[in-house]
């Protein structure tokens, strides 16, 4: 059975400190999701949009400490996940944002003796625009991430010296023959 373990670089133990900090980032960004949610709910796209967020922080976290190829491939797709999710969060959470609704109540009118209705019109709390800014940093944290994981599993861009030497040799050689002349078919 073929393992996926490589001797780590210098350069790669730099990434994964940053790949260490962006991942805590995510971490961190989950339950910050999460609270702007649960205050005052819009359509609960702050909990599933984030839910990514978190798994990809935990993988994330777990690859700058060990980078074998399949965990480098798992933070990649969880954060492939959350730009998906997040941009999909994000937009909801710009309506939210503009989005209006109304607060009713039903009071008793003694007087006439029927149920009167008393609406007030509200904006969702500023909650929303936090959201969206926190899910936007979200986006660019995972697209940082996802280059972070492409770069470090992509050898296709990587120049590679061949294992023996080649030189080439270029000669002069004098051909006797002469060449046959091409003409065209104007100058026949």
């Amino acid at each position: 059975m073929q393992t996926f373990s490589y001797s780590v670089s210098e350069p790669t133990k730099l990434k994964s400190k940053f790949l260490l900090t962006c991942s805590v980032i995510n971490i961190i960004l989950f339950p910050i999701c999460v609270g702007l949610e649960v205050a005052y709910p819009y359509m609960y796209q702050g909990i599933w949009g984030s839910i990514a967020f978190f798994f990809a922080g935990i993988l994330g976290f777990s690859t700058s400490y060990t980078p074998e190829k399949l965990l480098l491939w798992a933070t990649l797709v969880f954060s492939f996940f959350s730009v998906v999710t997040a941009t999909i969060s994000c937009i909801i959470s710009a309506f939210g944002n503009a989005h209006q609704y109304s607060d009713c109540i039903y009071v008793w009118n003694s007087t006439y003796n029927y149920m009167e209705r008393i609406c007030s019109d509200y904006y969702y709390p500023k909650t929303q625009i936090v959201l969206l800014v926190a899910e936007f940093v979200a986006v660019i944290n995972n697209l940082v991430i996802m280059i972070l994981c492409s770069k470090i599993i992509c050898n296709c861009c990587k120049t590679v010296a061949p294992p023996i030497p080649i030189m080439a040799v270029h000669q002069n050689v004098h051909n006797a023959q002469q060449q046959t002349p091409i003409y065209s078919p104007e100058e026949q």
